[in-house]
């Protein structure tokens, strides 16, 4: 990278000394106060957005987004949450002006785009709304050295996405630009375990949360999926012979495929009771909604691999005799 040599500019207005920049940047005259924007060729427009809520803030909405969840009464207590936080993340910004061109005469339209800059592990920036974080508060000129006196800033590593073009318009200007973006990280340690949620630090939303789960908060459901298993598993050998004589007085081929297919199904009973008991469940959630999630389960558990077994079985004696009575 080639370093630009720092410019000495006078203000317009008042004809004040600028202090020197080496990139494009926006500026406050010392003397007169009046905004100014400086254009540095070759380089693009760096700004930071100020975060809108403060540290206890962002602990107190991290609170909030949890409410009306079964989750443990230790979590998030006062001991156990630690310091928040603040991050600014670079996004690139891309504002083109196209115009359309209707019969009562040419109108010009801004369209801003937005990419993240950097790629941060547990930091999901794609589901923030940077367009409207970035008018939410005042724009400075980014200042990396007083920002990192109060939060973690992230340089650029990402490169600018190529833009699309646009149907129904031609461009007419421009202008790309990197804007830092604050995003709050709450991490709250709970059994030797750490949990971490991720909000916006202007509006507040949660981008990405994870929480512990209560255990009985599904033992009703591994009580009832258990019962049902035990009672079709433990119906007499009587009835499970009227169940496949009723199924070949249906068809005699469909008979076949339901008294293979059936066990699969009393497995698949048996896969939600196992689920259940077996494996630990975390709440994940974002913005739009909550989802339950196991914790170190595998791919397919034992009962679902008996389970897709009969199934794979029963699908194979449906489609092979059928399809050699079609080419027949």
């Amino acid at each position: 990278m080639t370093n630009a040599r720092p410019t000495a500019l006078s203000c317009p207005r008042c004809g004040g000394r600028l202090p020197g920049v080496a990139s494009s940047a926006l500026l406050g005259c010392p003397s007169c106060d009046s905004p100014l924007a400086v254009l540095a060729e070759g380089f693009p427009v760096r700004e930071s957005v100020r975060p809108a809520l403060g540290g206890d803030e962002a602990v107190a909405r991290t609170r909030a987004f949890w409410e009306g969840r079964k989750v443990p009464r230790s979590f998030l207590a006062a001991g156990s949450v630690e310091e928040p936080i603040l991050v600014f993340v670079p996004f690139h910004e891309r504002v083109r002006t196209f115009v359309l061109r209707p019969r009562e005469g040419p109108v010009f339209v801004d369209r801003p785009s937005f990419a993240p800059a950097v790629r941060i592990p547990g930091v999901p920036l794609e589901k923030l709304d940077a367009a409207s974080a970035s008018g939410a508060t005042a724009r400075e000129a980014l200042n990396a050295s007083a920002l990192q006196r109060r939060a973690l800033v992230f340089d650029p590593t990402e490169e600018a996405p190529k833009t699309p073009a646009i149907s129904g318009g031609t461009v007419v200007e421009e202008k790309a630009g990197l804007v830092w973006l604050p995003v709050w990280l709450v991490r709250c340690r709970h059994a030797r375990n750490l949990y971490e949620a991720v909000l916006d630090g202007t509006s507040g939303s949660v981008l990405h949360a994870r929480a512990p789960m209560e255990r009985t908060t599904l033992l009703p459901e591994a009580v009832f999926f258990t019962y049902v298993f035990a009672f079709v598993f433990g119906m007499p050998l009587a009835w499970w012979g009227k169940l496949v004589a009723f199924y070949f007085q249906l068809h005699w081929l469909g008979g076949l495929v339901l008294t293979v297919g059936t066990p699969g199904v009393v497995f698949w009973v048996l896969a939600f009771a196992w689920d259940r008991v077996r494996f630990r469940y975390e709440w994940t959630g974002d913005r739009l909604g909550v989802r339950r999630e196991p914790v170190n389960r595998p791919g397919r558990t034992l009962p679902e691999k008996i389970r897709d077994g009969f199934f794979t079985a029963a699908r194979w004696l449906n489609g092979s005799p059928d399809k050699e009575e079609d080419r027949s």
